[in-house]
């Protein structure tokens, strides 16, 4: 059987894409890089077939984005962008929700092993780093907002320690010292870093971590209502909430004012996304914000750059910013 594109790359331990750049000889590469991949295509004996490259991309002009939902706001802005950038390069963009089910995800992947799409940006998987890094060497992928390190597979996202650090600040900056973490545990990067910018905080300024002021949620408003009222119930105090959305911030700001509280004078609350919600709802929530819109275009533009084979960055680090609303004005220090 004649050897392919993908199994050379799988030799060399690179993706595709580097493959296909050694090939064209039009990127640079590192002189080690470029001789694992000859080393290769010499094992195989294989000699590249243009034609049918082409013709498989005439024939798929598809790229598949996965994620576990579309119902976040943010989400949507970032698919938006990208199939606004897809709409301009003629690709038809094929979203995927898995709802973190393993085998739903496993579905989907699979269409990729099998080329139904020309390459795949991912917004959270549930795939190992070694059954990521494999797959990358089939298919050009990106990942996008969450991401495994270390891979060498490009990915675009904000500092989310530094974000969780920020708005625990705030926090802290407004006299805050019982501070709630209202966070997702379903082991995405996103939710990790901005954990570990909020230990770091607290750390920084001399307030102790306190297990019993961490809330796992599932981003949504009724969840975070329901659990914040049993926190409410169970006699835990806190001054201050810092939520990993803004509809869970919501949700905080709606129970704390069941249970007697007032938003901002007795808590103070921060949001993440700079949603709809933030400023729609009263009083308007200090929100995180990052650009959907932006690292959608972003990963877009780096994933056709992959499967046109070219050098690519890997990875990018776009800015985030603290807007300030009034769920943290009016908090005394």
């Amino acid at each position: 059987m004649m050897a392919s594109i993908q199994d050379v790359a799988e030799r060399a331990g690179v993706s595709v894409a580097t493959v296909s750049r050694v090939i064209n000889g039009n990127c640079k590469v590192r002189p080690e890089t470029e001789k694992a991949v000859r080393d290769a295509m010499d094992h195989y004996r294989y000699s590249p077939n243009f034609s049918a490259r082409n013709l498989r991309r005439m024939e798929t002009k598809t790229v598949l984005v996965l994620m576990s939902t579309i119902v976040n706001p943010f989400l949507a802005k970032i698919v938006k962008a990208i199939e606004d950038v897809g709409i301009e390069k003629g690709y038809h963009t094929m979203i995927c929700t898995t709802y973190d089910d393993a085998v739903r995800e496993e579905v989907y992947i699979d269409l990729l092993r099998k080329h139904f799409a020309d390459g795949a940006i991912l917004i959270g998987t549930k795939l190992k780093a070694t059954e990521l890094r494999k797959l990358a060497q089939q298919v050009p992928v990106v990942q996008c907002s969450e991401f495994i390190p270390n891979l060498m597979i490009p990915y675009i996202t904000i500092d989310n320690r530094q974000a969780g650090y920020d708005a625990t600040k705030h926090l802290i900056e407004n006299g805050c010292k019982r501070i709630m973490h209202i966070t997702v545990d379903n082991g995405s990067s996103s939710s990790q870093l901005r954990m570990e910018g909020y230990r770091e905080a607290l750390k920084e300024t001399g307030l102790s971590y306190d297990p019993d002021l961490i809330v796992n949620g599932n981003y949504g408003y009724r969840n975070a209502l329901s659990l914040v009222r049993e926190v409410i119930r169970n006699g835990v105090s806190f001054d201050g909430v810092f939520a990993d959305s803004d509809r869970m911030a919501a949700g905080a700001i709606r129970a704390a004012e069941e249970g007697g509280l007032s938003v901002p004078e007795d808590v103070a609350v921060v949001g993440f996304d700079n949603t709809d919600v933030s400023y729609l709802v009263k009083p308007g929530i200090t929100s995180v914000s990052q650009s959907g819109k932006e690292m959608g275009e972003a990963t877009a533009q780096i994933l056709w750059k992959m499967i046109e084979g070219k050098e690519v960055c890997q990875q990018i680090i776009l800015p985030h910013k603290l807007i300030v609303r009034e769920s943290t004005g009016g908090k005394k220090k």
